[in-house]
């Protein structure tokens, strides 16, 4: 079956990690309008092989359809969600003419709340690694629009602290990352205005409903009413689609375990109890400056001899955190075969022919 629409806008949510971009998209989710899609690397994937794209190839295809067995055997719990049933057919059939309705089509098998696509006027995609890729974003889809998640820097390393699941607890490290994803989207906002709307994370959990509002007339979509999507009644992973508890969803509870309890406003401000006056400090010494500009003050008085120490003992941080980031840049400039050769290569994947 051919699942695109041209009348269905494709929009996505950026913002590091930790920063309120899966509750925004559980949020969203509940708008019959809007469809939003597991996360994958898809786009990102295929960016360098597919974006110019007006005419795909049978061996095109295939190869999509070998990224997605890869996938599964990675994360066998997207299965569920994902409708790979005569995928290579379908793509075939539906005569896709750009990278764009690919990514559209693709999409819409995700489909895991079975929303009817009559109603579905928006899809939402949702990965922290877009927030450094916007301008490629709007070569393939020029009609996109970015939710930008900000949150505290103080929190959000925290919360990154705190999580097992995560590359690193260190504080240097998440802090570097911090500065550099959110300067980077600030520049962003600069080159596309009217693109980016930026949302603060303590305004989404303060505020939800009137947030909500002003990210659904953004979108163009209808606006909510506050039975139907304050946060604290809006349960992701006890949804109207209930079978959405297991598999994926069941992996995500326990990451994300904190995202089905209600949140309140002293989670906002728990990093002034549960880091330490060190670890506030040399936050506050690497992203302070950026942090004043979106509007989250210092609490330490940084001095001269202060800054100096933190910036030497925690150079090798920045060296790290600044080769993560920039690997980013280089991922998506890499050829889809060359990156799924390796994939399998380092899990040792058999794909069956």
């Amino acid at each position: 079956m051919t699942i695109t629409n041209s009348t269905i806008q494709t929009h996505y949510i950026i913002g590091i990690g930790r920063s309120g971009t899966t509750l925004l998209s559980k949020l969203l989710n509940e708008h019959k309008s809007c469809l939003v899609t597991l996360e994958t690397d898809f786009v990102i994937f295929f960016y360098q092989s597919f974006k110019n794209k007006v005419f795909f190839t049978k061996n095109d295809f295939e190869l999509v359809v070998e990224y997605f067995e890869v996938t599964i055997q990675l994360n066998p719990s997207i299965a569920p969600y994902f409708s790979k049933e005569n995928l290579l057919n379908d793509l075939i059939v539906a005569r896709l003419t750009s990278f764009n309705e690919l990514i559209q089509f693709i999409y819409c098998r995700f489909n895991f709340l079975r929303k009817m696509f009559s109603d579905i006027l928006c899809i939402i995609d949702k990965k922290p690694s877009y927030s450094l890729h916007v301008s490629e974003l709007l070569k393939i889809n020029p009609n996109a629009k970015f939710i930008y998640l900000v949150r505290d820097y103080r929190a959000n390393l925290l919360s990154r602290k705190q999580s097992v699941e995560l590359k690193s607890p260190n504080i240097a490290f998440n802090a570097y990352r911090w500065l550099f994803f959110n300067r980077k989207v600030q520049r962003y906002k600069m080159m596309y205005p009217g693109k980016i709307l930026e949302i603060k994370y303590e305004d989404l959990v303060g505020n939800s409903v009137i947030v909500l509002n002003q990210i659904l007339d953004f979108l163009s979509l209808s606006s909510c009413d506050e039975e139907k999507f304050y946060y604290r009644n809006c349960n992701y992973l006890n949804s109207a689609a209930g079978e959405i508890k297991t598999g994926f969803f069941e992996r995500s509870l326990k990451i994300k375990n904190d995202l089905s309890k209600p949140i309140f406003d002293d989670r906002v401000s728990a990093w002034k109890r549960e880091l330490t006056e060190d670890e506030i400090f040399e936050s506050e010494v690497i992203c302070g400056s950026l942090g004043n500009q979106i509007g989250y003050q210092v609490s330490s008085k940084l001095l001269f001899c202060g800054i100096i120490r933190v910036r030497m003992f925690s150079f090798y941080k920045f060296v790290l955190a600044f080769y993560d980031y920039q690997k980013e840049f280089v991922l998506i400039r890499v050829n889809a075969k060359i990156k799924l050769k390796r994939l399998k290569s380092k899990f040792k994947l058999k794909i069956s022919s």
